[in-house]
């Protein structure tokens, strides 16, 4: 099940190892065991972490002990829900760079699989906190979406309010997109009362 997705473009002061020094803490965290930074870097077949999270990740061979471009990196962390035995997590991370001082390019996918077929237990919507560390200081450019929680006016929940699920499933606004969640009153008319915008962490 998709959870979140996300694209930024961002422009580090020190190059894709500070974006690289950011994810390697959060998996650590996240795992509550040390995974290096600079081994990371240098790409990870699988490391088995404490907790039962693996952690693999793939990048750009360096030249002559320099940094080769066009940079690639991409990094995945899988790990057994805490609460619900037979479901698992996997964070997808991907980034490039053109050329060096150019923006980096960074996408990141969290979803869930179920390994067993009883597993019905509801997925809590997420958004991993890495996000938020990478908006804080990696200086994400000005029309990344989701940077700013747009608040909805009356007169717009008044259009809202008529508005199928699908039909409200997305809204774009200004220069930074929005996402709202549906509220479901359960009468089967799948209209929307009262749409809101919450953004979960994780």
């Amino acid at each position: 099940m998709l959870i979140y997705v996300n694209n930024l473009l961002l422009n580090p002061e020190h190059s894709p190892d500070q974006i690289i020094q950011l994810i390697a803490k959060w998996m650590g965290r996240r795992a509550r065991s040390f995974v290096d930074p600079l081994r990371l870097a240098e790409g990870i077949h699988e490391l088995k972490l404490k907790d039962g999270s693996t952690v693999r990740s793939r990048t750009t061979p360096r030249e002559n002990n320099s940094q080769a471009y066009p940079f690639l990196f991409s990094a995945q962390l899988t790990h057994p829900d805490d609460k619900t035995p037979g479901r698992r997590w996997t964070t997808e991370i991907g980034m490039s760079q053109t050329t060096t001082g150019d923006p980096i390019k960074f996408s990141l996918l969290l979803k869930t699989d179920e390994i067993g077929a009883i597993v019905n237990t509801p997925v809590q919507a997420t958004r991993p906190t890495l996000i938020k560390q990478l908006i804080q200081f990696c200086h994400p450019a000005a029309h990344t979406p989701g940077l700013k929680v747009k608040q909805l006016t009356k007169e717009k929940k008044s259009v809202m309010r008529n508005l199928t699920k699908e039909e409200l499933i997305k809204v774009q606004g200004g220069d930074s997109g929005m996402s709202i969640s549906v509220k479901d009153d359960g009468d089967g008319k799948g209209c929307i009362t009262d749409p809101f915008k919450i953004i979960f962490k994780r």
